[in-house]
């Protein structure tokens, strides 16, 4: 390693990492379902997701 490539490592390696964050906001519909005499029933609700 010479005299030269020293700051060069030293300087790449002080850089801070970076970080990403994605959100995302959605909305459930209420739905209901019927086979027979089996009955599904989902509620409506908000959904929230967050990626690291």
């Amino acid at each position: 390693m010479t005299a030269v490539a020293l700051p060069e490592l030293l300087a790449q390696s002080t850089e801070p990492p970076k970080h990403e964050i994605g959100l995302t906001l959605g909305r459930l519909l209420s739905q209901d379902r019927a086979s027979g005499t089996t009955k599904f029933t989902l509620g409506s609700g908000t959904a929230l997701q967050a990626n690291y």
